[in-house]
């Protein structure tokens, strides 16, 4: 015997990376597009925290309570 029985999970990460490669090729992101993303996770953030708020507010105002029971 020459080692341990093939592991099923192994054929099945061969099919995905034959079907689907791995790019080793990649590029690292240059500031500008690190400022992008992090302007546009704080934009998504606040969108977020105000729509949040307003939903209180209006559930507050009908005098409903968002807490669990």
């Amino acid at each position: 015997m020459k080692g341990p029985l093939p592991n099923v999970d192994v054929e099945i990460h061969r099919k995905l990376y034959s079907q689907f490669p791995v790019d080793s090729n990649v590029r690292k992101w240059t500031q500008k597009e690190r400022e992008s993303l992090i302007k546009g996770v704080r934009q998504q953030v606040q969108e977020y925290r105000l729509r949040t708020a307003m939903e209180e507010f209006r559930y507050h105002s009908l005098g409903l309570s968002l807490s669990p029971l």
